[in-house]
């Protein structure tokens, strides 16, 4: 049976999800607040969307059939058109459904992003170590947190929202006490990222240096800091990366992150 959740707090069991705990750690965490909309039969799928202008998340268990993937499918199709705009992460088996099913329907889907997801269980300490020091932010940074995310979404065009969005999104994220810069040996702001803790991971987020002062190794200093502030806390550190940008990703391994899985995203072209 299909059960729908408009804004509320789905009760999809979370432990259908662990062989899938680190490239759908997004939908665990999401579970225990409201979304404007998740749809699942509680066995073999789970369709959720948190808020604009995030993706569609899509969660299937491995080796379903073609009628559970034509049922996804036609869900996706009713509650999110890709034609207006909606993206979906989802496992590259569904990917590959949803690419050939528009082929009826002309929208033009394809794979817009690969994602790869890692996990830390032992830092190892950059080489470089990068001038300067690791910084907390602080009520008192909120622009220039908001500054850089801006900056972050805009270069990568990912998830671009207002500059009042990030702003609400920065205060939310300094309220927790998860976001920090390391400032170069002049004090200047060189390299942001973020962290929030869900169960027993944390979720390393927004990554990002400014164009100025990359290739110093600042981002990479930053990462390790707080993936080891994370192990600290006796959580294991995980993110999501872009496959395709191999210089990132060969950072992280440096520091010791490992590849666990991948998904991607799949929307109109």
């Amino acid at each position: 049976m299909i059960r729908r959740y408009e804004n509320s707090v789905c009760d999809f069991d979370a432990d259908l999800l662990r062989d899938d705990e680190y490239t759908f750690s997004v939908v665990i965490r999401s579970l225990g607040d409201p979304c404007t909309l998740t749809v699942t039969d509680g066995e073999s799928f789970l369709i959720m969307y948190t808020v604009s202008p995030y993706p569609v998340w899509v969660w299937t268990k491995e080796g379903i059939d073609e009628e559970t993937k034509k049922t996804v499918w036609n869900l996706c199709r009713e509650d999110f058109p890709a034609e207006d705009g909606f993206k979906f992460n989802l496992k590259y088996e569904m990917a590959e459904y949803f690419i050939e099913q528009d082929k009826t329907e002309d929208l033009d889907l394809g794979i817009s992003i690969n994602m790869l997801v890692y996990d830390c269980p032992t830092p190892k300490a950059p080489e470089r170590p990068a001038p300067g020091e690791l910084y907390e932010a602080t009520d008192s940074d909120l622009e220039t947190v908001v500054d850089f995310m801006e900056q972050f979404h805009s270069e990568l065009n990912v998830d671009v929202e207002s500059r009042d969005s990030y702003r609400e999104k920065a205060k939310e994220i300094l309220n927790r006490q998860g976001m920090f810069f390391w400032k170069d040996a002049g004090g200047e702001f060189a390299a942001m990222c973020s962290f929030r803790a869900s169960g027993d991971k944390a979720s390393v987020n927004e990554v990002y240096t400014l164009p100025s002062k990359r290739r110093k190794g600042f981002a990479e200093n930053l990462v390790f800091a707080i993936t080891k502030k994370i192990r600290d806390l006796g959580l294991m550190p995980l993110l999501y990366t872009d496959a395709d940008y191999a210089a990132s990703n060969a950072c992280y391994v440096k520091i010791g992150y490992r590849e666990r899985g991948s998904i991607c995203t799949v929307g109109n072209r």
